[in-house]
């Protein structure tokens, strides 16, 4: 027979120097951001002036840096899902990040990949919809590019390229 854990069975809160020794290994282990850091502190059941204090000594030891987080997540979602600016940079100003970082982040993808990404983008979506209408293809082509967080300037753009080429 199982018995089902009651969630009014409270955790033991940790103390300061054993969330910081926790938090530091999270940091050490993947590039963190400070909201990121504070909700993890949350679950460690500390005071706000606690975890503020150890966020401060995070910053300071170089386990927290906005901009390093803003760029190491701006290279990944756009090389792995291949996200547009504008979707990469939504997430992390939904994240709290500092407009500052987020721009910088922006700055460093290359303008070349960046442009030759969305071409193959709408070649493959362009591929999947073969057999339809021209209009729809190009509507769901265009709906698709802008999910993904592409500008649609350079959407239509890259759109019309594409088309003329035939390819």
């Amino acid at each position: 027979m199982k018995v089902k854990r009651s969630s009014s069975i409270s955790k033991k809160p940790l103390s300061v120097t054993e969330a910081t020794k926790k938090i530091e290994h999270y940091c050490a282990y993947q590039e963190r951001n400070a909201s990121q850091v504070k909700r993890k502190l949350k679950t460690y059941l500390l005071s706000e002036a606690e975890i503020g204090k150890i966020i401060e000594g995070l910053v300071e030891s170089g386990y927290l840096n906005e901009e390093r987080f803003a760029k190491v997540f701006t290279g990944g979602k756009f090389r792995m899902k291949r996200w547009g600016r504008i979707k990469i940079e939504h997430r992390l100003r939904s994240e709290g990040l500092d407009p500052t970082a987020v721009a910088k982040a922006s700055k460093e993808i290359n303008q070349q990949e960046y442009e030759a990404t969305l071409e193959e983008l709408i070649r493959k979506k362009i591929n999947t919809l073969k057999g339809k209408e021209k209009t729809e293809v190009k509507q769901k082509t265009i709906r698709f590019a802008l999910s993904k967080g592409y500008e649609s300037e350079l959407v239509w753009k890259t759109l019309e390229k594409v088309l003329r080429s035939g390819k």
